[in-house]
């Protein structure tokens, strides 16, 4: 699970401000999980950008123990780890993120209750 304190580390401080201003300003359009697993999440965004240009960007997190990598490329003119980067970060982080942990665990709570019931079906005979 990332945090923004990461987030922080991986971008710029003057970008970080701006995506902070530019989720504050509801300028992100879209925010999608394109591939999640343990260690490494995909995300596709489109942010309002200055001047009434969109951006689309693609964001790539690995995480484990000993690291983090944050890779974020944008169709804007500074293309990597941008303020739009930024602004698609902290938003998955803060409506994204904790709703697919809750949904992750309320399916895996779900999916437990079939392994321990002893589930059996009944032989019923139909009469026509």
């Amino acid at each position: 699970k990332i945090t923004e304190s990461d987030i922080k580390r991986k971008i710029l401080s003057v970008f970080y401000a701006r995506g902070l201003d530019y989720f504050n300003s509801n300028r992100v359009v879209k925010c999608n999980i394109i591939y999640h697993n343990d260690n490494s999440i995909l995300i596709e965004g489109i942010v309002k950008g200055g001047e009434g240009h969109s951006y689309i960007q693609t964001i790539q997190i690995e995480q484990s123990d000993e690291y983090l990598s944050l890779e974020g490329s944008c169709s804007c003119p500074v293309e990597y780890n941008c303020e739009h980067i930024s602004a698609v970060c902290i938003y998955f982080l803060r409506n994204i993120q904790n709703q697919t942990d809750r949904e992750i665990v309320e399916v895996n709570s779900w999916l437990s209750e079939f392994e321990t019931k002893d589930i059996s079906i009944e032989k019923t005979e139909f009469l026509i």
